[in-house]
């Protein structure tokens, strides 16, 4: 078991040379140590942060189901979003279900498509170079109507 102690000098030795020696004297030796360590500690965490983020087919369902939610038709817009969005799982493999309208205030409904937008955008950036070549005009598709729907109330 690697505990933080003994995984101290491993970090400590990835970070030298990086800082210039002037900066090596600023500080007294235990403080420096510390402040290496802990920086190096939050940049794995930054950067390791990604690994956790939702697969892009979760990021899909999520829009779809933010969309389905909305309240508002926005004169039949964001129906062909949801249907882009469809068509994008399928050619991926997946089904999405559900069409029903949630009950919200037209702010909430806006704020549903501003997220399923987001959403969309983020699987797109995250999708595998296969995947999104594939999918790509449906979720370019299913943006432009979710701009178009969020421009008519």
């Amino acid at each position: 078991m690697v505990t933080p102690i003994s995984f101290a000098p491993a970090l400590e030795s990835l970070f030298d040379g990086l800082i210039p020696d002037r900066y090596h004297f600023s500080m007294n030796s235990k403080s420096y140590r510390l402040h290496r360590i802990v920086t190096l500690v939050m940049l794995a965490l930054l950067f390791g942060l990604k690994s956790f983020a939702a697969p892009p087919s979760e990021l899909l369902r999520d829009a779809y189901v933010n969309l389905a939610l909305a309240k508002h038709d926005y004169e039949g817009h964001r129906v062909k979003a949801m249907k882009r969005v469809e068509e994008a799982g399928k050619i991926l493999g997946f089904a999405f279900r559900g069409s029903e309208k949630g009950r919200e205030h037209q702010g909430e409904s806006d704020a549903q498509l501003h997220e399923a937008r987001h959403l969309l955008e983020q699987a797109r950036t995250q999708m595998e170079e296969k995947d999104r070549l594939r999918i790509a005009t449906k979720l370019d598709d299913a943006i432009k109507e979710i701009d178009v729907a969020l421009k008519t109330k």
